[in-house]
């Protein structure tokens, strides 16, 4: 298997959450009950089932496609420009320290999402700092 087929199979089928608005709202729906303290608290301390938070789906905006295609073509950008080896330019020396920490096993793609997600999860979720 190449090295690059497991990033490229993720980043294929991530467009189905946005695509497909089921996908989306079962998301949105599984990320209010994983957020909702409260209820989590009453159901696991309480032993009392806890209604399910109120979920409002989101709606297309023109702004929220264009950020996200402007966002998908920057990360296709910046992993076209880290796998690739730049020729005559100046960008190979940049970006050596970036293939020092990568070695192209999947251990090295399961660290850096969970580092990332363990860091995105400290920066948005209220009272974890």
């Amino acid at each position: 298997m190449p090295p690059l087929a497991v990033p490229a199979a993720l980043l294929a089928a991530s467009p189905a959450v946005g695509v497909i608005p089921a996908g989306a709202s079962a998301v949105g729906r599984a990320g209010a009950l994983l957020t909702d303290t409260g209820g989590y608290r009453r159901t696991v301390l309480d032993g009392r089932a806890a209604a399910a938070p109120v979920y409002v789906p989101p709606h297309w905006q023109t702004t929220g496609i264009l950020f996200g295609l402007l966002s998908t073509a920057l990360a296709i950008t910046l992993a076209t420009l880290a796998v690739r080896r730049p020729v005559h330019t100046g960008t190979a020396a940049l970006l050596a320290p970036l293939r020092r920490l990568q070695s192209g096993h999947i251990g090295d793609y399961v660290a850096w999402l969970v580092a990332g997600t363990a860091l995105l999860t400290v920066l948005t979720v209220p009272g974890i700092r």
